[in-house]
């Protein structure tokens, strides 16, 4: 056999499994200890820095993901079995600025404090400057005095550094636990020295937040004071699956089937509505409301007179539907909102020319008025293929009768909100140097029905995988991937299925 030659530019084109003759030029079948780079060409992979030992029996078990927010902001992680998570720095944290101890200039450090403690009772919505602490670890590293915020439910819900401790006394040591002066009911704050290799604090709790709510607060104080997230408990680490956008990172749990909530929107309220269309004199005006098989009639007085008025017409009909058992009548506008305590109704008219009625359903949209209850539900049936169907609610100006606009809505009845307890998780990097791991809040179905806006493909089924395509956070599930809206991640999960 004769020998082959040949030029190859470069050995960067990656590891192929595939048969030596079907190979593209530069890939190899294997690379150990090498790292390729289409700038550098192939050079040795780079080493590692020892930062710290994990320890524990079960060290070695768990997730493991990275965190690569900026330079300054590296992070690795574990899901432990028992549902926590567990986060270290990689590098040093960024430098902050304080106040030297004898407030008289400032330094440059990289320590902060993170609330371990949010405490109760106290004055809401506050924020206390130059508070002094108590280190109840080591009594010896003293002088710290920080800046307490408070949320809207009187906890502790921030704290940063004012002033360094006192560079005479003792050191303060990662873990250290401080109280604060003048807020006790078991408030505590623990000390970070921001060095590569730390572990940093993971909060957790049972409550939903919304990324764009967490985005505005920056720090939150966790609603339940939980100690795992019982979503991210498995026996398997291979079905935890983790994906990291800016500072949130999303988890799914591979063995957990996704579900909706009992909440469903509230069926059909026993309300019909009544429109004066044309004022005819000397013209009966005359409704039929029926309930259970019971027929009401509605018969108006004759209008014989020039000065008669709509407001007269309608005062005279609602004078006459409440004196039906059971049903009351309010004007609004031109028209008669009529309520009963009893079951649903319906009505009908023979005097079309001159006015409209309608309950629960309109043929269309422009049989409906511009002055209605606030919150008046109706469907609008077009055709009579269930395709073009749809809902729509009324709106009153000011969240009042009268004057306002119809908004497209929900059928009633139908289930309206996912359960985030069995939906993927979410971890956020929170400004004070700590972690929130919590559900997170996705959109009701907001318009439609079952036919018109299905309920999403994943409900019922477990997701396999989260990822993230052209600003869409995609959702694997079976044979399907459910994509949010652009740049809306987590939450429009009802438009694309």
């Amino acid at each position: 056999m004769s020998s082959i030659s040949q030029t190859i530019p470069s050995y960067v084109a990656g590891i192929s499994e595939q048969p030596d003759q079907l190979k593209l030029s530069g890939q190899v079948k294997d690379c150990v200890n090498a790292l390729p780079d289409v700038t550098r060409m192939l050079g040795k992979r780079p080493g590692c820095e020892f930062l710290r030992q994990d320890t524990g029996a079960n060290a070695h078990l768990g997730k493991w993901f990275d965190i690569y927010r900026d330079p300054n902001e590296q992070y690795i992680g574990s899901v432990r079995t028992g549902g926590t998570v567990d986060v270290f720095r990689v590098v040093d944290a960024p430098l902050r600025t304080y106040r030297n101890n004898a407030n008289n200039a400032d330094v440059q450090s990289r320590e902060y404090v993170v609330v371990t403690n949010h405490g109760s009772g106290f004055t809401a919505s506050t924020t206390s400057t130059n508070v002094a602490t108590t280190n109840t670890t080591d009594g010896n590293a003293t002088g710290l005095t920080v800046n307490v915020t408070t949320d809207a439910a009187g906890l502790i819900s921030f704290v940063t550094i004012n002033r360094m401790g006192d560079p005479a006394a003792n050191a303060y040591e990662h873990g250290d636990v401080l109280t604060i002066t003048g807020f006790g009911n078991g408030a505590q704050i623990t000390y970070f020295t921001g060095l590569a290799g730390e572990q940093c604090n993971v909060k957790y709790d049972d409550v939903g937040h919304s990324i764009n709510d967490l985005n505005t607060a920056g720090t939150i104080a966790p609603t339940t004071a939980d100690t795992n997230c019982e979503y991210l408990e498995h026996t398997d680490s291979d079905r935890i699956k983790t994906l990291t956008v800016n500072d949130t990172t999303a988890f799914v749990n591979r063995d957990t089937v996704t579900a909706m909530t009992n909440a469903v929107e509230p069926a059909a309220e026993a309300e019909g509505f009544v429109i004066i269309t044309t004022l005819a004199f000397n013209q009966v005006y005359r409704f039929e409301i029926i309930q259970g098989g019971t027929t009401h009639p509605i018969v108006s007085s004759s209008t014989h007179s020039t000065n008669q008025t709509v407001e007269d017409l309608l005062a005279d009909l609602r004078t006459l539907v409440n004196a039906v058992s059971g049903f009351s009548a309010t004007i609004i506008g031109n028209g008669l909102h009529i309520t009963s305590t009893g079951a649903v109704f319906s009505m009908q008219t023979s005097e079309r020319q001159i006015m409209q009625v309608f309950t629960d359903e309109v043929q269309d949209i422009t049989l409906l008025p511009d002055q209605c209850h606030h919150h008046y539900r109706c469907a609008v049936t077009n055709s009579g293929n269930l395709e073009d169907d749809y809902y729509v609610r009324f709106e009153g100006a000011n969240g009042t009768d009268g004057q306002g606009t119809w908004v497209e809505w929900r059928e009633p009845g139908v289930a309206t909100t996912i359960d985030a307890d069995t939906m993927p998780h979410i971890m956020f990097r929170q400004s004070d140097g700590s972690f929130l791991v919590c559900p997170t809040v996705y959109d009701q179905r907001q318009v439609g029905d079952t036919l018109t806006n299905p309920t999403p493909s994943f409900i019922g089924n477990s997701i396999n995988n989260v990822t993230l395509f052209r600003n869409r956070l995609g959702f694997l599930s079976r044979q399907n991937l459910v994509l949010s809206r652009p740049g809306d991640f987590l939450t429009s999960l009802y438009l694309l299925h």
